[in-house]
């Protein structure tokens, strides 16, 4: 039965200032849990309709909660529940002293659904690493959890200040997309490095822009004012993995 108590506490993890302090986040939907128990993730809790229980087989009987569809409505995030929801610990990953690899950074991304997108096009290319400045919105916000579509259970996630990684990291490559960069057609993406995507109305910070070794430029064949970061993030991606 779902206590008042287990309420409480899914909906104070909405609210990233109780992830912190729980080190603990929610997320909605049979494939999302799957994926993230397949993944190793420490799950704490599961609420779910009695139909759907045999999906989820190996759960401990004591973190299984048995609801019903107006509860699930309730504490969901969604307008409409899934049908399941669980409670997970947030994976900790240890920071490399050396960077090798392609690494997807975000400058200060607030759009949950562009942050989700850009861990599902890591995971989609083969992207261990994202990369996120402090001002980044919460990787496990429910909504970027659920824009993922189950990709945050295979991508690293790390928060830092970008001025100091790439001040560490002074042998790395940093491409990022600006409206005087070179055309894309033309680079080649020989070195493996970072592709630094910057905020959706601001672009890249001022403070970021001595960093950048290869300025990219997408060239515009309509009439569209501007690119959705992770549709940016997405082209770049392309060329730097596929074509090169």
């Amino acid at each position: 039965m779902l206590t008042k108590s287990d309420i409480k506490k899914i909906n104070a993890l909405k609210i990233k200032k109780y992830r912190v302090i729980e080190n603990q986040f929610i997320a909605e939907g049979q494939k999302i849990i799957l994926d993230l128990m397949h993944a190793g993730l420490k799950i704490n809790l599961l609420v779910c309709l009695k139909t759907l229980l045999p999906a989820f087989e190996g759960i401990h009987l004591q973190n299984i909660k048995i609801a019903k569809e107006e509860e699930l409505d309730k504490i969901s995030s969604l307008k409409q529940s899934p049908g399941c929801l669980a409670i997970f610990d947030i994976p900790k990953f240890q920071k490399e002293s050396t960077h090798s690899g392609w690494v997807l950074a975000t400058d200060n991304i607030q759009d949950p659904g562009n942050l989700g997108t850009l861990i599902r096009i890591a995971d989609w290319f083969g992207i261990e690493k994202i990369l996120c400045s402090e001002d980044t919105v919460d990787a496990y916000n429910p909504k970027v959890v659920q824009a993922t579509m189950g990709s945050i259970a295979r991508v690293q996630i790390h928060y830092h200040s970008l001025k100091s990684w790439f001040e560490n990291h002074p042998q790395t490559k940093v491409y990022a997309g600006l409206l005087n960069g070179e055309d894309i057609r033309t680079i080649e993406f020989k070195e493996p490095g970072v592709i630094l995507i910057g905020n959706e109305a601001k672009g890249i910070s001022n403070e970021l822009l001595p960093y950048v070794t290869q300025a990219v430029w997408i060239p515009k064949l309509g009439q569209a004012e501007s690119l959705n970061a992770s549709v940016a993030a997405g082209i770049m991606v392309s060329f730097a993995l596929l074509l090169r």
